[in-house]
């Protein structure tokens, strides 16, 4: 027997499989930062784990750079990416000049500075480009670590696209996803913040569909 669904239940059927898919990508970038962090522990005796609180703002900055960093040399190990990686979270996410010194020393020692500079390169792009979009979504940030508090927000982009797309996006809808991701615990942001920016963002792309 053929089931016949409304346009509106189809909406609402395509708004929550992407409420899912921004929960599992989240859930994806805490992954791959406890990952991170423990190989650096691991190999190389690197604590991060007070980090661990930020993992999904993290995981938004590391996860573009791992990817740029293993399509253009293949051939780096697991363990060696993770360095590079623990290197770009204490780039951008510390304020503590020494140990940052410590983690470039043994970079320099397994001759990884090169890869390790082009890493902070594509790291500084993203940055400089996100703090643009913060900007126009009229978030004022006080420092740069403030600013990477929301860089989870970088690999769901898309995502937010395909949820713009769907005529019947609410607040309340907005609201029901935003407690899912807050409640995850894997945030630093509140939820009435978190909803303000989903919300902002929606309205920037539909604003665009529409040009």
């Amino acid at each position: 027997m053929n089931i016949i669904i409304t346009e509106q239940q189809q909406r609402s059927l395509i708004v929550e499989a992407v409420q899912n898919k921004i929960g599992k990508n989240i859930k994806k970038l805490d992954d791959l930062t406890k990952d991170v962090v423990e190989k650096a522990n691991d190999e190389y005796k690197l604590n991060f784990r007070l980090l661990l609180t930020w993992s999904a703002s993290i995981g938004g900055i590391i996860g573009p750079i791992g990817e740029f960093i293993q399509g253009k040399y293949p051939e780096i190990s697991d363990k060696e990416l993770a360095l590079i990686l623990v290197g770009c979270i204490s780039t951008f996410f510390f304020e503590n000049r020494d140990r940052l010194k410590e983690i470039k020393s043994i970079i320099k020692e397994f001759g990884l500075s090169d890869i390790f500079h082009d890493a902070v390169a594509v790291g500084n792009k993203l940055r400089n480009s996100f703090f643009i979009l913060l900007e126009s979504l009229g978030v004022t940030a006080v420092s740069m670590l403030n600013i990477m508090a929301y860089a989870f927000i970088i690999p769901l982009l898309d995502d937010i696209w395909d949820l713009a797309q769907q005529g019947d996006v609410n607040e309340n809808i907005i609201k029901t996803m935003v407690e899912r991701i807050v409640t995850s615990g894997t945030l630093t942001l509140s939820a009435i913040t978190l909803s303000k920016i989903f919300k902002n963002l929606i309205e920037k792309f539909r604003a665009k569909k529409d040009i």
